[in-house]
């Protein structure tokens, strides 16, 4: 009966449709100021969908598939200070980030204060490549800070401008006094 029922202690509340049929719940109205509330069993709610189809869950777990069709995907943007993983389990896998035929813009970190940003790789080896007539800028903000390439105790063979096209190595060609050591 309205408008509440209570299940007896022990007893499953279950609502069966028949095979081909759906269940139907409505909601007060369409504006998102109403909603359907899930809640544990100290009255906290655990996972909601409002009137516009928002859902609001305390924790998410996906054992399946998972895929986003329209909207905006926004993941950690609460100001909290929880890590976000992204494959970080055990098993080898592929991981692409906008790797489709589309023309995407990737932003990846911060110059803003302490933000740091640390790319790395294995044995698999680090490959960072573009189309044939790509223009890379490395460092091109950085006035006063140092950049290193290769370790402080190199062995294996550091390669710049090994072209079979006729090309020009550059070094300290700026206008400013500049001192180049080579060996």
């Amino acid at each position: 009966t309205t408008p509440l029922f209570t299940a007896a202690a022990g007893v499953d509340v279950a609502i069966d449709a028949p095979t081909g049929q759906d269940v139907l719940m409505t909601l007060g109205d369409n504006a998102a100021a109403n909603k359907f509330s899930i809640l544990d069993s100290d009255s906290v709610e655990v996972f909601a969908v409002d009137s516009n189809g928002a859902m609001t869950f305390s924790s998410l777990v996906v054992t399946g598939a998972l895929t986003q069709t329209a909207g905006v995907v926004s993941i950690s943007e609460d100001n909290s200070a929880n890590a976000v993983g992204l494959a970080n389990g055990t098993t080898a896998r592929a991981v692409s980030i906008a790797s489709s035929a589309a023309a995407h813009t990737v932003a990846i970190g911060s110059a803003t204060g302490a933000a740091s940003l640390d790319l790395k790789a294995g044995t698999g080896n680090f490959t960072l490549d573009g189309a044939a007539t790509t223009t890379y800028s490395l460092f091109a903000s950085t006035t006063s800070g140092t950049v290193s390439i290769g370790g402080t105790a190199q062995t294996g063979t550091m390669t710049l401008g090994d072209s079979s096209g006729t090309n020009i190595v550059q070094l300290g060609s700026g206008e400013g006094a500049t001192t180049v050591n080579i060996a």
